[in-house]
This record gives C-alpha cells, sequence and structure tokens, in this order.
C-alpha cells in the first residue's frame, strides 16, 4: 500500500515510502491493468478502490499531475521510477 503527505507543509503529494527499482516495477504492472505501459486516471482509480482508498476524481487528478512529467494525463514506469527512486 502507498501512503502520500497531502498537508498545509506540502504543496505535492510526497511519496513517504522508500521503494527499490524492482518494487517500483512491480508497483506499476499492477496498476497498469491493461499492459499497455501507462497508468491512466481509471487504472489509478481502480488501484486506490482496490487498496481501499476511496480517492475522489480531484485527488486523483493531483496523483496524475504529481507523477506526470510530460503531461499526458498517464504515468510511465520511468515517470513512476523517477518519483521513487529519487531518495
Amino acid at each position: 500500500m502507498i501512503w502520500f503527505i497531502n498537508d498545509d507543509q506540502h504543496e505535492e503529494h510526497v511519496p513517504v515510502i522508500e521503494m527499490d527499482e524492482k518494487e517500483v516495477e512491480s508497483l506499476f504492472h499492477i496498476i497498469d491493468r491493461d499492459g499497455n505501459g501507462k497508468i491512466t486516471r481509471s487504472e489509478l482509480t481502480a488501484f486506490f478502490r482496490r487498496s481501499n482508498q476511496k480517492l475522489g476524481a480531484k485527488e486523483i487528478k493531483e496523483y496524475i499531475k504529481q507523477f506526470d512529467v510530460n503531461n499526458d494525463g498517464k504515468i510511465t514506469l520511468e515517470e513512476l521510477k523517477a518519483v521513487f527512486l529519487k531518495r
């Protein structure tokens, strides 16, 4: 399960767990249900629902915004790695 900080002290969602490269890849493939190499808004929403974390459309949009470097509205494996492996 992934937990994020989103409070007055943080302008953006910040991952609070550290993951190695294999864990990030595994997480990506779990979320990317259709296997097309991109996590869509609907896939991210479904992932959070399966994880018993019901987030609204606005929150999902914010998550995508934080990870989506090229602003195409989807998250690639490289974009996910860039966030989790930069620590």
